[in-house]
This record gives C-alpha cells, structure tokens and sequence, in this order.
C-alpha cells in the first residue's frame, strides 16, 4: 500500500496531484481532474522526496508537463 506524502492543488476547479511512496526507492505522482478522478501517474524511482515534490509543485505552476522527462 502506497503512502501518501503531500498534495498539490493548481488553480481551483483545476485539480491537483498527489506525491506516493510505494517504497522508499518507489515514489510517484497521481494527477486528479476537478472531479476527483485520477487520470495519470509518473513514477519516480531512486529520487529524493524533495526532487519529486518539486516537480508536483512546477506542474501546479505551469512548469512541468505531464509526462515531461526529467
């Protein structure tokens, strides 16, 4: 079972993302619309929360794309 860490909403009605742990070399981002339904996840492995968090923040800004490498 995953662990949820952090959430990050864009703007309202826009939905947000949650940063998961599945292990601790196992993190990923869920992406959920406004109506609560997620719709994507990226997985992440070998980085550090901070890195993931980062990039959950950046797709609330505008920065990332989902799907982007990075």
């Amino acid at each position: 079972m995953a662990k949820a860490l952090s959430t990050f909403y864009t703007t309202p009605g826009k939905g947000y993302c949650k940063v998961k742990m599945k292990t601790p070399s196992h993190l990923y981002i869920e992406y959920y619309d406004s109506a609560d339904r997620a719709f994507f996840v990226e997985d992440y492995y070998d980085k550090s929360i901070q890195f993931v968090e980062s990039i959950a923040e950046d797709w609330t800004l505008g920065y990332h794309q989902i799907g982007e490498t990075v």
